[in-house]
């Protein structure tokens, strides 16, 4: 079965004309790396003080660029201590992170475009140029990089995909040609401790460089069971890099990295919130709940189980291999560009989903009266860990060619090609904790646990173990997609560019269901004495097994305009839109959601960039304004008879705001630095929630508006459904604000102290559309003070000084979700973490 959304366009028909007719991608400067993959040699920060960027094969002033781009150096990575892409967020006005304690879960989101449905990401992740494809290695080990560049708004048609709301791209260090390295080691509480270490080799002068970096970083976890003393969080991050730089001749180079990461995770601290609105639904342990939760996230005490014995249940292991491959070829007008890129992540998650030490009770009832069903005798009741989790390995393979004028042309042209195909093997399970079933017995659900698990369920397989729930799936993608760009000066101080680019994805979903929850029987539907089978379940999509497939066509793209007063002062204007295409729903049993279509948005920008006292203060700004349609959101299907959540798109959002960032040297050895951000991000009329409305009436008045309770047309008739409009997008916070401050006082020509604070805020955030739980404000502090001398840097940090224990993200257990109690759930921080780390450079 092939479904076919057809081609959707944008942009609106004058602008895809005009697309069309200039053949356009060059586009804005700042961000051409991001597929380009260009030369990296170039510091962060020149000599003379500047940041800069690279792109076209020049490196460009960030105050030059017409775009919001944040920039981290690799100096700066290392001297505060930056672990991750929450710290990464804490010093970039706008950028949020959200996700679990292990680092395996994070879902930036920029200017209130949240990451929260299953489909592509909001904020798309590169590693110069090659995607990280799935959000489990989104966090790399930060080894050996030349900085990290965070683009703000949607720059499709620049990266090709994915980089829907824009883009984080980390940038590696390239060879040079002086022998030279780097060692850090580092010791901390909690078990913390760290190596790295990096060397540069000109294995033949000025013509074949490399440069090799690895290290291994360790850390017991923070979070602690105060009954059985049990700690969460820890990790064990093993990472190493190999990257060469050839200069073939003077119009010939080629440059390419590989990095292979390993890394060990602990199931993520979670801790959960008891419901606490509405009217009580049970009245038999451990689920003596209410209905729902409501108002702040408030935990109940944390709780750690043992590691389980299940075999294939762990915390959240990953394996990720990452690298590209440029060739440039100088033809005198321009340069002839090859860049290859490839990533393969296999990655493991499990969580204990309910948050107890004890568990969930479960009847133990002899194998041999497994044929009784629901008769069977419960010999006692006993208490098992559940886990839900998933596995999978994923596969990207992207390649491009272009052609770009050179800089200095009148008119500078870029055109190309770009060929990506992703490949996706997910199992998600729920496991058992079976080690404390005896030899001979098994388990079924009894009256506690009917709510759960059907009471006529046996959990036993052919080899009498407890049978997992399983589900399997694999997922393709095909992007083809053609671009084009152009920028010039029609008047000095001018610049104008345009780019655009046509894509065309096809994607193609083979279901593959092991078995159902726990469930055992016959082809005749009885539960025989020998031979257990699985029952297979069938698949809405793919009733025959085949796998379906469905094109999703669309242009994207940005024109912008900027002049510059002087050296120092500069103002811009852009439009650009972006596209998240659509995907499938497994289990959706009425054809029109099988598939769900692309999400879009157009963003309009304003900004300035400034320099005042003799460039002491660099001021920047910038105000936007985004229309959103489409929204893709896991929810209740628009149709009564579809049990589950599945993903569809709502209806429509706006966001509004401005960010501010600035940097100041009041004197030499000061430097005083700070941002904020503000994202008003609405849903419009005409977006509904069709599954909320019967929980808003039970949770009442007092925590629940009913005036939202309306009536609307459905497929199948009218249906009373949650009104959303005027609320706020889930998971992003209205505000965000960051200040620091850092010293460098000179003892002696060869010796200099140091010291520095952050300073993070971020207002609170909503876990679902109907803004009725909510967790924050965030408030954070780093700070590190320290001495270096010669080639020797020693430094005393602390990173989150007041040991801030807001949760990182709230969510419902998706397993209960269907069920009349729900839990609300957070994923848990790092908490204060202090040490020392040594740096010594040659």
């Amino acid at each position: 079965m092939t479904m076919r959304s057809g081609t959707t366009t944008h942009f609106g028909k004058g602008s895809v004309a005009a697309l069309l007719t200039a053949t356009i991608l060059a586009g804005t400067p700042s961000v051409a790396w991001a597929q380009q993959g260009e030369d990296t040699a170039q510091e962060a920060t020149a000599p003379d003080g500047d940041i800069v960027v690279t792109a076209r094969n020049k490196t460009e002033r960030l105050q030059d660029v017409p775009l919001t781009i944040n920039v981290l150096s690799g100096e700066q990575l290392i001297n505060e201590g930056i672990r991750d892409l929450k710290d990464i967020s804490f010093k970039t006005p706008g950028l949020i992170i959200n996700g679990g304690g292990s680092e395996t879960l994070t879902r930036p989101s920029i200017r209130g475009l949240p990451s929260t449905s299953e489909s592509d990401p909001t904020v798309a992740i590169f590693y110069d140029g090659a995607i990280l494809p799935s959000s489990a290695a989104n966090n790399i080990a930060m080894i050996d990089l030349e900085r990290v560049e965070v683009v703000k708004g949607p720059v499709n048609s620049v990266y090709g995909r994915a980089a829907y709301g824009g883009a984080i791209n980390y940038v590696s260090a390239l060879p040079v040609n002086t022998f030279e390295g780097r060692f850090l080691g580092s010791v901390g509480n909690d078990g913390q401790r760290k190596i790295q270490g990096v060397l540069n080799i000109p294995v033949v002068d000025d013509i074949f460089m490399v440069r090799i970096s690895a290290g291994i970083d360790k850390y017991d976890g923070g979070w602690q069971d105060q009954i059985n003393g049990l700690k969460q969080g820890d990790f064990e991050k093993r990472a190493a890099q190999l990257s060469f730089l050839l200069n073939v001749s003077d119009a010939v180079t080629a440059n390419g990295r590989v990095y292979y990461g390993n890394d060990t995770f602990g199931m993520n601290p979670v801790t959960f919130m008891e419901p606490n609105c509405g009217v009580p639904v049970t009245n038999f342990s451990p689920f003596v709940h209410l209905s729902y939760t409501c108002g702040r996230f408030t935990p109940r005490a944390f709780e750690v189980n043992p590691k389980s014995q299940a075999p294939g249940i762990r915390g959240n292991d990953r394996e990720v291999w990452n690298g590209f491959l440029k060739l440039n070829f100088d033809m005198g007008v321009g340069d002839l560009t090859s860049l290859t890129t490839y990533s393969h992540i296999q990655q493991s998650r499990f969580q204990d989903f309910v948050g107890r030490r004890d568990g969930l009770p479960f009847g133990l009832i002899r194998v041999e009266d497994t044929p009784l069903l629901a008769n069977a005798p419960i010999i006692r009741p006993i208490n098992l860990t559940v886990n839900f989790g998933n596995t999978g390995t994923t596969e990207d393979f992207a390649q491009e060619v272009r052609f770009q004028s050179k800089p200095d042309k009148p008119l500078r042209l870029t055109a190309g090609f770009y060929f990506a195909h992703q490949s996706n093997l997910n199992s998600t399970d729920i496991g058992l904790d079976i080690a404390p079933i005896p030899a001979g017995f098994t388990i079924r659900g009894n009256a506690t646990t009917c709510a759960l698990f059907q009471c006529d369920r046996i959990f036993l397989v052919p080899n009498g173990q407890v049978s997992p729930a399983k589900t399997v799936g694999k997922t393709k993608s095909d992007l083809y997609s053609l671009f084009a760009g152009a920028e010039f000066n029609p008047i000095d101080g001018v610049t104008v560019s345009i780019e655009g680019r046509y894509s065309m994805d096809r994607r193609e979903l083979d279901s593959r269901f092991a078995n159902s929850s726990f469930t055992v029987v016959n082809p005749a539907g009885q539960v025989p004495q020998v031979n257990y089978i699985f029952r297979p379940v069938t698949s809405a999509l793919n009733p025959t097994g085949a796998p379906v497939s469905a094109n999703f066509n669309f242009w994207t793209g940005r024109a912008s305009v900027q002049y510059k007063f002087d050296e120092s002062n500069m103002v811009y204007a852009t439009v650009a839109n972006g596209v998240k295409p659509g995907g499938f729903n497994p289990r959706a049993v009425n054809a029109v959601e099988q598939a769900f279509g692309s999400e879009d948005n157009i963003t309009y920008e304003v900004g300035f960039k400034t320099e005042l006292f003799d460039r002491r203060l660099r001021l920047n700004a910038a105000a936007f304004y985004i229309k959103l349609d489409g929204l893709q959101a896991s929810g209740p299907s628009a149709f009564a008879n579809q049990a589950g959540l599945i993903t569809t798109n709502v209806g429509a959002a706006t966001s509004k705001g401005f960010e501010i960032d600035a940097t100041a040297n009041p004197v030499d050895w000061l430097t005083l630095s700070g941002g904020v951000g503000y994202a008003d991000s609405t849903f419009d009329e005409g977006t509904f929630d069709f599954g909320f409305a019967a929980t808003c009436q039970q949770i009442g008045a007092a925590n629940c508006d009913q005036s939202r309770i309306i009536t609307v047309p459905s497929p199948q008739g009218n249906r009373t459904v949650f009104d959303l409009a005027g609320l706020r997008l889930q998971a992003v916070s209205k505000w965000t604000a960051s200040v620091g401050a850092d010293i460098n006082v000179p003892v002696n020509d060869t010796t200099k102290i140091f010291a520095g604070a952050k300073y993070r805020y971020q207002s609170r955030q909503f876990t679902g559309t109907q803004n009725i739980v909510f967790w924050g404000p965030l408030n954070r502090v780093d700070a590190r003070i320290g001495v270096e001398t010669g080639p020797v840097r020693v430094t005393a940090f602390v990173d989150n000084l007041t040991n801030n224990k807001t949760v990182d993200g709230v969510g419902l257990s998706s397993n209960l979700n269907d069920l009349l109690f729900i839990y609300q759930y957070a994923t848990l921080p790092f908490l204060r973490r202090y040490g020392v780390t040594a740096e010594f450079t040659f």
